[in-house]
């Protein structure tokens, strides 16, 4: 287990989430049964509400671990290094980390735009 940052429109969610849902002690669990706050939710359970989450959401058909990568690519969006990505990920290598940075037409853009201040 490890201590990630939030971006403050996230942290605001999930605190206003916990504040309703979520037992005051610090083992309290995010994701649990419906009134079963000491059970944490596990398997086809997890991913049935999941599933229905999303298409309630309007998003388009993904997998709950896609929300780790959707997170790790947003944050190489953001600017974060490679370094940063391996350990906010955990991960122990920089391949694996380079799967979130990902090369993207509108970046390439804006880079080259940049090199006039440059040459």
């Amino acid at each position: 287990m490890r201590d990630v940052a939030l971006p403050p429109s996230i942290l605001a969610r999930l605190k206003d989430h916990m504040s309703k849902y979520v037992q005051s002690s610090r083992e309290g669990l995010i994701i649990h049964y419906p009134g079963k706050p000491d059970e944490f939710m596990r398997g086809k359970h997890l991913k049935n509400r999941f599933d229905k989450a999303v298409k309630a959401a309007g998003l388009p058909r993904m997998r709950f671990h896609d929300l780790r990568h959707t997170g790790l690519t947003a944050f190489a969006r953001a600017g974060a290094t490679a370094a940063e990505l391996m350990h906010r990920a955990g991960h122990s290598d920089i391949e694996t980390a380079m799967i979130y940075q990902h090369a993207e037409l509108a970046r390439d853009k804006q880079l080259a735009a940049a090199m006039d201040t440059v040459i």
